[in-house]
């Protein structure tokens, strides 16, 4: 199921760390914050994970720009984001970086945004074509004079915020529809006044994950896999006799050599090792060239 494993956010610097070493096969998202002037981001980060981003909401003339950037994560090692705001010589920092880092979800579904002014925030609506999504809120605002707290909307959980400036939300849902990411604000003082930017991003998983029965071409027999995927597979059975072998998968399955099944995952070209009596994914191994390196040897050799 899709998870928040960790966020993290920044102020007025250009690198974020998150705080534990990344979960590999997960999503990182990024989001940018700058109150002066147009900003022209640019996202990387100190694994080289490839980034795209969705445009750059400006809220013009009040100069608030925010942006996310969202790229793969294959490794399990510590990370830190940098964010540059091209706009000037050298590059400057940005007002905000938060970064945050999600569980089973591979691609970009439908996004909607809005700008205004005033103390509620509302994106207006993205209708999701996925079942099951991960939906990602945030509220950007202008400061000073601007607001002095904000919260989430109704059904959303916060995630990293500050209280002048931002705030980043999630929710994961189960059925497909229409969404709205809402947040609502406390001006600074009698006069202040919240001029806004709110965007809601969903994102969607339909890759292969490990534990999950790979799809059936017809060459084996009905596969039962009672308790879901990761769990014993019932049928097919082996006899007592058949229990042999050098490997024995999360089925429950014995054999002597795995069957290596290429695949996408993530968008990524894979090496799916499946059990050759139910097709069970006991491991993704990414990228698909790695399965020749000298770990992954008697696997294949």
């Amino acid at each position: 199921m899709t998870a928040l494993l960790q966020s993290s956010h920044v102020l007025a610097t250009q690198n974020c760390n998150f705080p534990n070493p990344a979960t590999p096969l997960s999503m990182f998202i990024v989001f940018a914050l700058q109150q002066n002037g147009t900003a022209q981001f640019t996202c990387s980060d100190s694994i080289g994970t490839k980034y795209q981003s969705l445009p750059a909401r400006n809220n013009a003339p009040n100069s608030i720009t925010a942006q996310v950037f969202f790229g793969l994560n294959v490794q399990s090692i510590a990370n830190t984001v940098t964010v540059v705001d091209n706009q000037g010589p050298g590059g400057l920092s940005p007002s905000a970086i938060a970064v945050h880092e999600f569980s089973l979800v591979s691609q970009l579904d439908v996004n909607q945004f809005a700008v205004g002014t005033g103390l509620v925030q509302d994106s207006g609506t993205a209708f999701t074509r996925q079942a099951s999504a991960l939906l990602f809120g945030y509220e950007a605002a202008s400061t000073p004079l601007g607001q002095q707290a904000v919260s989430s909307g109704v059904g959303w959980t916060s995630m990293e915020s500050d209280p002048f400036s931002f705030l980043t939300q999630y929710q994961i849902v189960s059925i497909a529809g229409g969404y709205d990411s809402t947040t609502s604000t406390v001006p600074a003082g009698k006069s202040g006044v919240v001029n806004w930017v709110e965007e809601i991003i969903a994102f969607f998983d339909n890759e292969w994950q490990v534990g999950e029965i790979y799809q059936n071409d017809g060459t084996k027999p009905g596969t039962v896999q009672p308790g879901g995927p990761g769990t014993i597979v019932t049928m097919p059975q082996e006899t007592d006799g058949e229990k042999l072998g050098l490997f024995v998968a999360g089925c429950g399955h014995f054999f002597v050599s795995f069957v290596a099944q290429s695949a996408s995952v993530f968008g990524v070209p894979a090496c799916l090792l499946l059990c050759p009596v139910c097709n069970y994914i006991q491991r993704i191994i990414v990228p698909f060239t790695d399965i020749y390196s000298e770990q992954n040897f008697i696997l294949f050799g």
